[in-house]
């Protein structure tokens, strides 16, 4: 046989060979320019350049220096579209280094890009990021974001992951506002976000987990998924006739999926708390909420989310137990007119965790029993860090057991902390 018929890789197609270095770490697929001159360039017409754990031996991962200049010399030698630049958690802090990437990229029609240090100060993004117009995803870690004057946006940008970003609320509002195409945004530990605004016509997924003010959405019609973790409570907050949860939530009547995680629920309760939102989420099928079990707004709240979420059917509730910080209970609160008019006639799964027996957690499980006429399954696990007797737990147990259900083909498990 001759060369030609042993060696059938190096003729394959272009588009098939960058098929194939699409699951090779990029070390090695530059180290293909070694096997033979026929070689030699075939790596040049590498698209996405990703520099991952896949890349570096565990020595040369802990040098930033190798990194830097193994990218500068990739950048250098390669020729034609780069459509995808990823450096994820790597790189300590910013260098004139990575202002030279990114002047490269710039004119490389890049379309993805992860750009996201491991610690240090803050990156100052340069002029040359901000002309970045075909750029689709995008996610920043550590940098500080100041676009210049004549920022026109990102037109083609369909999802932002923005994480410690330093950036004003106003900045925000424009680049959203500047992104016509967005459906996807997360943004994590962002400093300078206390008023947010949010006016995205095509986002579909929201994470938010930090700290803020006020949180506003507007004019999002298509939001499905939103996941909002508030990590201190703020004392501001406005409040309209309704109470908070009206007026935080009420455009976003098209939510399949909402989670409310850390102190949001407890923000949301603040004042006056409805027993039924003026609007529907009739869309809504799973609902997750983190609560202070022992705080009464807290459940008001989500007696209030239950009653206006007519199709719900998948609940979970993340339960803590404290006192300190709750408002006291009324005399009678488990009464009818705390829990009536509750029918949860579409849910099949609840799903409660950190729990340690105390009786608003009982009262809490009864009243889900009693309300799911379809319910399938109900999934209980005991606190990992509380300690309770088995005893103890077998009677808790057992309690819950001779609890009245809704629904015959109700199977309720425990998990032991």
């Amino acid at each position: 046989m001759n060369e030609m018929e042993v060696d059938k890789i190096s003729n394959l197609p272009v588009d098939i060979i960058r098929c194939i270095f699409k699951y090779l770490p990029i070390r090695e697929i530059v180290q293909t320019s070694l096997l033979s001159t026929g070689w030699r360039y075939k790596w040049l017409a590498l698209e996405e350049l990703v520099f991952d754990s896949r890349s570096f031996r565990p020595s040369i991962r802990d040098s930033d220096i190798k990194l830097v200049n193994f990218v500068n010399q990739v950048l250098l030698l390669h020729e034609g579209p780069i459509s995808k630049f990823k450096i994820d958690n790597y790189l300590e802090k910013g260098c004139s280094d990575v202002d030279r990437w990114l002047r490269v990229l710039s004119r490389k029609q890049l379309t993805h890009l992860v750009l996201a240090f491991r610690s240090g100060d803050h990156y100052k993004l340069p002029s040359s990021f901000f002309s970045l117009k075909r750029i689709k995803y995008l996610k920043l870690r550590l940098c500080l974001f100041r676009p210049p004057s004549n920022f026109e946006g990102f037109s083609c940008l369909t999802a932002l992951d923005l994480q410690q970003i330093d950036i004003t609320s106003e900045i925000f509002e424009s680049i959203v506002s500047k992104s016509p195409l967005l459906q996807r945004l997360q943004l994590i530990s962002c400093n300078g976000l206390k008023h947010l605004t949010v006016t995205s016509p095509k986002l579909e997924w929201l994470f938010f987990h930090g700290e803020f003010d006020d949180i506003h959405f507007n004019d999002v019609p298509h939001l499905v998924d939103v996941t909002i973790s508030l990590c201190n409570l703020s004392d501001g907050g406005a409040q309209g006739e309704g109470g908070r949860l009206d007026w935080y939530l009420k455009h976003l009547t098209g939510l399949k999926k909402l989670v409310v995680y850390n102190h949001f629920l407890k923000f949301l309760a603040v004042g006056t708390v409805p027993e039924k939102l003026p609007v529907s989420y009739s869309n809504l099928k799973l609902l997750r909420l983190h609560m202070n079990i022992e705080d009464s707004n807290q459940i008001l709240a989500a007696f209030c989310l239950f009653r206006s979420s007519p199709n719900l059917e998948h609940i979970r509730i993340e339960a803590n137990s404290n006192k300190q910080l709750a408002l006291l209970y009324e005399a009678g609160f488990w009464a009818a007119s705390a829990s009536s008019n509750i029918r949860l006639s579409y849910v099949k799964k609840v799903e409660i965790t950190g729990f340690v027996g105390v009786e608003h957690e009982l009262e809490f499980v009864r009243l889900l029993l009693t309300s799911t006429p379809l319910l399938e399954k109900m999934i209980i696990e005991m606190d990992k860090e509380a300690v309770i007797e088995d005893s103890e737990q077998l009677k808790i147990v057992k309690k819950m057991m001779r609890f009245r259900r809704a629904s015959s083909r109700a199977e309720v498990s425990f998990s032991g902390g």
